[in-house]
């Protein structure tokens, strides 16, 4: 019997490989980062840089994983097909979020050599090279934190409020995932012990929620084969009525040569009844002439 192949499946961004990450991360922890200092003894505002701290966050990272073994998903080429298809649309949507705040999608790589199939995604900031931006929750916190920095208030901003911004935005990430992605493989946005249900009414629920997915599926799959269907009639339509008006350009040039083929002909005859007339009174000059070359040879007799 042949063994499913568990060999991690790289889904490229900036970087083709690990290989290719390690370097471009290298890169990225050796840029320097510019700060506001004041000389303490005189107040003078500068900017100086510094190197990045050993213990700065430099490599973002996220997993999707899904309620489907990497047993089951390996021994159904569709059941993985459609595993396939949410990480896609997970990292498309992690992919425009670390755009937009700067960064730049590295990698993700599918899992199937553990219990669940998964896939982790890696992002790099090259410019700022921390990724604290890139991460909802400490970019909520750092936000803040800038600024009351910029107030001259860093001090008021207390364990518990920056505890709560980073929560708040993890909340926001994880709803805006699932109304992306989760939501339309069929997935709840809540365990069962949320809503202390049971194990029962918890299934239920997953199959509601599997069931609506499914349709939305198969309403999307029939808008995009109607609006195909409506693209090939306008195209079926611009195709004949463009036959039409070539046929009506055809009618028309084969009309105009009909004519120019009926004046030809006519000139030729014309032409030819000409040569016709001027081949007879040719012949009659000629008669002509020797009849008064035959005459003049008379005269010519007579005299002598």
């Amino acid at each position: 019997m042949r063994r499913p192949d568990r060999t991690p499946q790289i889904i490229a961004g900036t970087c083709g490989s690990f290989d290719e990450l390690r370097v471009a991360h290298q890169r990225a922890t050796n840029v320097t980062q510019s700060f506001p200092y004041s000389d303490p003894k005189t107040g003078a505002k500068t900017t100086r840089k510094r190197k990045l701290r050993k213990d700065a966050h430099t490599l973002y990272s996220s997993v999707c994983a899904l309620p489907i073994t990497s047993a089951e998903a390996c021994a159904d080429p569709a059941l993985m097909n459609e595993c396939r298809a949410v990480f896609s649309a997970f990292v498309a949507f992690e992919k425009d979020r670390i755009e937009a705040a700067g960064g730049e999608f590295a990698l993700a790589v599918i899992h199937s050599d553990e219990a669940q199939i998964h896939v982790h995604l890696f992002a790099l900031d090259r410019e700022r090279g921390s990724v604290v931006d890139l991460h909802p929750g400490r970019a909520a916190f750092e936000d803040r934190r800038r600024h009351l920095r910029a107030c001259g208030l860093e001090r008021s901003l207390s364990r518990e409020t920056g505890d709560q911004l980073y929560k708040d935005a993890m909340r926001e990430w994880q709803d805006e995932l699932y109304e992306a992605v989760s939501r339309h493989a069929g997935l709840l946005r809540f365990g069962p012990q949320r809503e202390r249900l049971s194990r029962v009414e918890y299934r239920r629920r997953m199959v509601a929620r599997e069931q609506n997915a499914m349709d939305e599926k198969r309403a999307a799959e029939a808008r995009d084969i109607r609006k195909a269907a409506e693209s090939l009639k306008r195209v079926a339509d611009d195709l004949f009525d463009l036959g039409n008006e070539q046929l009506g350009e055809v009618a028309q040039e084969r009309e105009a040569l009909d004519i120019e083929k009926a004046r030809d002909e006519t000139t030729r005859r014309e032409n030819a009844h000409q040569a016709e007339a001027n081949a007879s009174r040719a012949r009659e000059l000629n008669a002509q002439t020797q009849r008064l070359r035959a005459a003049r040879e008379d005269l010519v007799a007579q005299k002598n």
